[in-house]
């Protein structure tokens, strides 16, 4: 016996405790106790199984098994989101129903095609199957954990203080609050190729990591903090943090770098860094009127445009290295 349901309604057998028949063998022990059902199935009646109480029934959905992830045949796919045990979530339908997991009790009224169990160190997860959709995620208390994927891709999103997530599959996260802290991780599972990358920071506003087919970036308006990006594809892991970044930038997934929106120097926007750049920036420090990239010519990163700039600037284009 390897899955019940919460109301003892249903419950299936893995192969353990099946015989050449398909009859439920009854492997009774001294030391467990046992709820006697019955269930009427379509071809057979069951008699009666035993079913673990308690830190026994634990032991029962650590081995709940893996879940399928296939198209079914009115081309519907299965969504699955996992819910920390240990951390409160609301999943919220486009028609306002939803399930949420609140002091480790799941409660509300989406529709929940499937449910498991999975223990870990942590505590466990509730992986639970819903219909093909796209679902905000709120966190309740400040505090989310929640990861969901399909035959296309999976994303997870976790921090505190985040207002609320939504997960879109097939493009990415989008996460909002104020001055929360996130980590967010998006790969495609049809494409082993693509590393599973993870962006992580303090934020205040809106933030979205965009998944372009294999293309990851990071949109927002915001100045991000102690940001962290690694890249990991199951056998080696790569991870660089930042102080800090402004703006939106690209992603090397496999060197877990950011890549900046703008190209640093390039202060009249032609992809080039030259001495026309130089020249335009001494002009704009000079009081000029000038059509300047300021975001470009900040390269020591401290927010402001000024010598140490122009100093910095000089130096790269005479060779110097950092």
């Amino acid at each position: 016996l390897y899955k019940i349901s919460k109301d003892f309604k249903t419950f299936d057998f893995g192969q353990h405790g099946i015989d050449k028949d398909g009859n439920y063998i009854n492997l009774t022990q001294d030391n467990y106790r046992y709820i006697e059902l019955t269930k009427i199935t379509d071809s057979n009646a069951l008699e009666s199984a035993g079913i673990l109480l308690e830190d026994d029934l634990r032991e029962i959905r650590s081995n709940a098994g893996s879940t399928s992830r296939t198209v079914n045949s009115d081309g519907s796919k299965n969504l699955y989101y996992d819910l920390d045990s240990g951390r409160n979530a609301r999943i919220t339908a486009g028609d306002g129903k939803y399930i949420e997991l609140k002091n480790g009790e799941l409660s509300g009224d989406l529709e929940i095609l499937d449910l498991d169990i999975i223990e870990n160190e942590a505590g466990g997860i509730y992986r639970i199957k819903v219909p093909e959709g796209n679902y905000t995620v709120s966190g309740i208390e400040g505090d989310i954990s929640v990861s969901a994927h399909d035959e296309t891709g999976y994303a997870r999103i976790s921090g505190s203080n985040i207002d609320s997530a939504v997960i879109d599959l097939e493009n990415g996260i989008d996460i909002s609050g104020d001055n929360y802290t996130f980590e967010a991780a998006v790969t495609r599972t049809e494409s082993s190729e693509m590393p599973l990358v993870t962006v992580s920071g303090t934020a205040d506003g809106s933030v979205k990591v965009v998944r372009a087919g294999e293309d990851i970036s990071v949109q927002t308006e915001a100045e991000l903090s102690d940001v962290t990006v690694s890249s990991t594809d199951g056998r080696n892991e790569k991870e660089n943090s930042y102080e800090s970044v402004k703006g939106s930038f690209g992603l090397d997934s496999d060197k877990a770098e950011i890549i900046p929106d703008t190209l640093p120097g390039d202060a009249n926007g032609d992809g080039k860094v030259n001495m026309k750049d130089l020249v335009l920036l001494q002009r704009h420090l000079n009081g000029w009127d000038v059509n300047i990239d300021l975001t470009a010519c900040d390269l020591n990163g401290d927010g402001k445009v000024n010598m140490k700039d122009f100093v910095a600037l000089q130096r790269m284009l005479n060779g110097w290295k950092n």
